[in-house]
Parts: C-alpha cells; sequence; structure tokens
C-alpha cells in the first residue's frame, strides 16, 4: 500500500454537499455602523422608553401591593408598620428586577435595528 492510501480522508462529506457550513451570519458591523461610533443609533425610540418605564412603574406597584397583602392578611393583630415595610421592600425588588429586563430588552432591541440596518445595506 501507498502512503497515500493509508492516510484516511479529511473530509467525509460527499463532493458537493453542504452539510459543512453553518447557517448564514449576518456580516460584522463596519466602523461606521458601530453603535460605539454612532451614538445616535444607540439611543432606543422615545416610545420604548416611555413603555419601559411604565412597565418598571407598574410592576413596582404590583410587587408592593402583593408583599403589603401577604405579610396584612397573614399576620393576626396589627401588622401595618410590618406589612408597609415588607410592600416597600418588594416593591423596590420588583423595580430593580424589571428594570433590569426593560434595559436588557432596550439594549438588544437596538442591536437588533442595527443588524437588520446592516444586512440592508449593500457591502462594496
Amino acid at each position: 500500500m501507498t502512503q497515500a492510501e493509508n492516510e484516511e480522508p479529511h473530509n467525509l462529506q460527499p463532493q458537493g454537499s453542504r452539510a459543512h457550513e453553518g447557517p448564514k451570519q449576518p456580516p460584522p458591523l463596519s466602523g461606521k455602523e458601530n453603535l460605539a461610533d454612532n451614538p445616535q443609533n444607540s439611543v432606543p425610540s422615545i416610545a420604548a422608553r416611555l413603555l419601559a418605564f411604565g412597565s418598571i412603574v407598574v410592576a413596582g406597584a404590583c410587587g408592593g401591593l402583593i408583599g403589603f397583602a401577604v405579610i396584612y392578611l397573614g399576620c393576626n393583630g396589627e401588622c401595618r408598620t410590618l406589612a408597609g415595610i415588607v410592600g416597600l421592600v418588594s416593591a423596590l425588588g420588583t423595580a430593580l428586577g424589571i428594570a433590569a429586563v426593560a434595559v436588557l430588552m432596550l439594549r438588544s432591541s437596538i442591536e437588533w435595528r442595527e443588524r437588520n440596518r446592516s444586512l440592508k445595506t449593500p457591502t462594496t
């Protein structure tokens, strides 16, 4: 046997097969389209920011009401002070959690918009 016959083929895919190719990835952002280079593109729309702010306020209020109600209904006697403290803490915790989700959502929408914009512009 010759040396060429002993070597195993490196590519086991049939000729012309595209199975080894992964999904097409969008092109990387060029310097002009980079979010850091163009701060105007890195700002979410006013409607998105207002919606995020509104969701933080509503979620905080709901979290506060739930925290207050759990302590107020579960306590025997006068527990309004404790229920109020727990309500405030739960409102703050809920608002902070929703704020983190809102920030991530706003950032991902900016990236998605920029990525779609870079796919629509032809590269030279």
